[in-house]
């Protein structure tokens, strides 16, 4: 605990690491549940809460890191925290309002400093924002936690004490009664999902046959749990809707866009040579859908195909191979052109009448010295990347900087002013490999 002038500037950066790796499964897994999320403003509350330790103490609280920001940009996931914390960062919300104007005049730092120094110095500390605070602070109405959820948690610890029992039937009673309660549609089927395989892990001790059936329905549902060993098929992706009505779709499930800014921030530092390939490639497919592709991840779902592949159009598809984790000393290998003809084939197998371009992420631009290769074959690398990037960014923050949502219209113009348009897609971020003679 740091009360008083132990502490008066609190910095909370970036989202606290995982004490376990049971715990950074859950998250991983279930992001989107009312479990995890409520456990994520628990730990962020628990360090706010380090720094003020009574009516009289008081603190200022910076929150940076666009994972950590992103807990507090939306309604929709601030009723995570408690009430008295909600209407703080409401507060906070309405002071960086009136600060927007700043921004315009590049008065933003000033504005900040001289907010500080109010907040601090004891001769300035205005008794008018006091009675404002105290205000605000009374309109706070008690509220009970969510039973719904209370019940969840009381049938899983009694699935858990009946497995350990070896009293499997009852086990699954338990969780037969909270999967009867989960969402099947939306963020509510990757909770499903989780409850399935913890149906399916407790039922392996009665019938093996019966728990792997019951994994296949668990992994349908959520495809970032343990793949079942057989039962996994392919399903084509089908073309939907034109790229800019995708791409509405995407701005419009955010409830601001400071939170869009958020989630394309965070897609965007990801994509960089070195990340680790399992942040990169599920951010290749972040990047696939914020650019109004139909965007998938066979290879996580299957255990083989491409990392990433993109339906650009009803008969375009790109499919990717990435290596951003490999070093720069050296050109594409044997085995790495093997892997991507080797996808190849895999989606002639499953596509019929449609093209495909095979894709290298790759920090080199040519191959190895003996690797010989009929198919042609585009690279990626990290000038294309840095390219890509910062129009996809600009892109955003042009559609950020208006006051209304695009409509579709004005969508393809800005696609085409950032060149994210098919043409510049191919032309402008992609290098043809040149083949070994």
């Amino acid at each position: 605990d740091l009360p008083n002038d132990l502490c008066r500037i609190l910095v909370l950066d970036g989202r606290p690491d995982y004490v376990s790796n049971y715990q950074r499964y859950r998250h991983e897994t279930r992001p989107h549940s009312t479990a995890i999320q409520r456990e994520r403003a628990q730990r962020m509350e628990q360090g706010m809460g380090r720094a003020v330790r009574g009516s009289g103490d008081y603190c200022i609280v910076f929150i940076i890191g666009t994972n950590l920001v992103d807990e507090i940009s939306e309604d929709r996931k601030r009723r995570f925290f408690s009430p008295e914390i909600q209407k703080q960062i409401e507060i906070g919300l309405q002071i960086s309002d009136q600060m927007r104007k700043s921004f315009a005049t590049n008065k933003v730092n000033s504005d900040l400093n001289n907010l500080i120094e109010q907040c601090l110095d004891p001769a300035m500390r205005d008794k008018g924002w006091k009675q404002f605070y105290k205000k605000e602070m009374s309109k706070i109405e008690n509220t009970f936690g969510e039973l719904t959820l209370l019940d969840v948690f009381v049938d899983e610890l009694a699935a858990e004490e009946a497995f350990r029992n070896h009293q499997f039937d009852d086990a699954v009673k338990h969780l037969d009664r909270i999967i009867s309660k989960q969402d099947p549609n939306g963020v509510g089927r990757s909770t499903l999902g989780w409850y399935k395989q913890l149906k399916a892990s407790m039922y392996y001790e009665v019938d093996r046959q019966v728990a792997m059936k019951i994994q296949q329905s668990a992994f349908t549902d959520n495809n970032n749990l343990f793949r079942p060993e057989i039962g996994v098929k392919y399903k084509a992706t089908k073309f939907r809707k034109s790229r800019s009505k995708n791409i509405e779709k995407f701005i419009l499930q955010f409830e601001n866009l400071t939170a869009m800014k958020i989630k394309v921030s965070t897609i965007l530092s990801r994509l960089v040579f070195g990340a680790s390939a399992s942040e990169f490639e599920a951010a290749m497919a972040g990047l696939g859908e914020m650019l109004g592709f139909e965007s998938e991840m066979p290879d996580k779902k299957l255990g083989y195909g491409p990392d990433n592949l993109w339906q650009l159009s009803k008969r375009v598809f790109w499919i990717f191979e990435c290596k951003n984790e490999v070093v720069v000393d050296r050109g594409i290998s044997k085995r790495e052109v093997g892997q991507l003809t080797n996808h190849v084939a895999w989606f002639n197998h499953n596509y019929e009448d449609v093209t495909c371009m095979p894709i290298f992420i790759h920090p080199a631009d040519s191959f190895e010295k003996g690797v010989f290769c009929d198919e042609d074959i585009w690279v990626l690398g990290a000038t294309g990347m840095k390219n890509l990037r910062n129009n996809v960014d600009g892109f955003f923050k042009s559609i950020n900087s208006q006051e209304t949502p695009p409509t579709t219209f004005q969508i393809d113009d800005l696609l085409e002013a950032y060149k994210l348009d098919l043409d510049s897609l191919q032309s402008i971020y992609l290098k043809k490999m040149i083949k070994n003679r």
